[in-house]
């Protein structure tokens, strides 16, 4: 879907859109931005525990981010995890010595409990 006057984008899905929406309540479907989808809230974790609430505009700012989507339950994540925590830890000791831009990762949880949450937090970069 796209507006007609502007030529913007609304929605890349339109067949998604109409099923999980079938009485148009929502139309016209547009893409939601970050701040819609994650809210104003992230939860800080630190040594793989839920530490702290933060604002998530000035926990991002000026940084790159990566959105993780991963869970407990998934074998092909299981085996990505430590090589992100690699990446994220390089950077960051980079980063420290002035010579890396600053890096964040996001994990946006799929598991389906907060136990399962909390014991894969461990495993966060």
């Amino acid at each position: 879907f796209f507006d007609a006057v502007t030529g913007k984008v609304l929605n890349k899905n339109g067949m998604e859109a109409v099923e999980d929406d079938k009485d148009g309540q929502n139309f016209p479907w547009r893409q939601l931005s970050l701040a819609e989808i994650m809210g104003n809230v992230l939860v800080r974790g630190e040594g793989g525990n839920p530490v702290e609430e933060v604002e998530r505009e000035e926990a991002l700012r000026g940084k790159f981010v990566a959105l993780y989507f991963s869970a407990t339950w998934c074998g092909p994540c299981e085996i990505f995890t430590p090589k992100l925590r690699r990446l994220y830890e390089s950077v960051a000791r980079r980063q420290k010595e002035g010579g890396a831009v600053s890096f964040e990762v996001v994990f946006v949880s799929k598991d389906r409990d907060e136990a399962e949450f909390k014991e894969y937090l461990r495993k966060m970069p």
